[in-house]
């Protein structure tokens, strides 16, 4: 129960460093053009910018948030005790971010991110029943 935990969040925080270095390189490969620029040059009200930057702007965050949160996921397995479940909140706090790209997936973006999202959810739920349920 507990390598089945812990494989879980491993591949959670790889994934998302590559999901992140993946957006990122779209991002500069296929995003930034005179093409898309021209298509969302008017301005966003009240904002001073673009919707072009916006969007920019906001695709360069996502792939950069999804490093960290991959980072993150896997400096907190590298610190934790070889016997250890995964911390608590952070099952928890994954569920609910992989909920979201599930959620996100079914209203604005898709199939991938409605199966993936739905996927991790479920084995992150199995992961803290595990957790939960474990005596030791």
């Amino acid at each position: 129960m507990k390598q089945f935990s812990r494989a879980i969040h491993w591949m959670l925080g790889i994934g998302f460093i590559f999901i992140g270095g993946l957006h990122l390189q779209a991002h500069y490969s296929k995003l930034i053009n005179g093409e898309t620029a021209s298509l969302m040059a008017k301005e966003v009200p009240e904002m001073g910018v673009t919707y072009y930057q916006l969007y920019i702007g906001f695709s360069f965050m996502m792939g950069v948030c999804f490093l960290v949160i991959g980072l993150l996921n896997l400096i907190g397995m590298k610190n934790l005790d070889k016997n250890a479940f995964p911390a608590l909140a952070t099952t928890i706090t994954m569920i609910f971010l992989m909920s979201s790209v599930a959620y996100s997936g079914l209203h604005f973006f898709g199939p991938m991110q409605l199966y993936s999202g739905s996927i991790m959810s479920v084995l992150l739920t199995i992961s803290l029943i595990f957790r939960l349920t474990n005596k030791s």
